[in-house]
């Protein structure tokens, strides 16, 4: 059986002086996955350094909370249009379709939420997206997630 924590946020700063103890315990006590979804902005770059740590065991879910989001929702279909032109170039058509899947459930469920500044929920994790394929390099499921 694998057990998997599928919410900790273990980047945060309340982890800074027992993370690796904290995860360490986690190992010990049989869970060997960590989903770790971000917050916000701010928090993507802790939580892929765990990623980066721990490539066995840390997952990365990048978004963001759907309280913030606006009308932008032409935009958001631009962000994701340059994440594929980004992407597309290596990806097999599965992974193609993962993320497009991905993208198509995210902004049908977030279709109606707007962050505070009144931008749709939907652009924030499309603007991660785009980092995790041009600059990390990871593959089509951390995209999609």
């Amino acid at each position: 059986m694998i057990l998997t924590d599928t919410h900790t946020h273990l980047y945060a700063n309340q982890f800074d002086e027992d993370r690796e103890q904290v995860i360490q315990n986690c190992f010990d006590d049989g869970i060997s996955r960590l989903f770790l979804p971000n917050i916000d902005k701010s928090s993507v770059d802790g939580m892929m350094k765990l990623v980066e740590q721990y490539p066995e065991n840390c997952f990365p879910m990048i978004g963001i909370h759907p309280c913030s989001v606006n009308e932008n929702w032409k935009q958001e279909l631009d962000e994701y249009k340059e994440l594929l032109k980004i992407s597309y170039r290596t990806l097999s058509t599965a992974d193609k379709k993962l993320i497009r899947k991905a993208f198509d459930v995210a902004v049908d469920a977030h279709s109606d939420q707007r962050r505070k500044s009144g931008e749709a929920y939907i652009f924030h994790p499309i603007a991660v997206a785009k980092i995790v394929a041009s600059k990390i390099g990871l593959d089509a499921t951390s995209i999609a997630a």
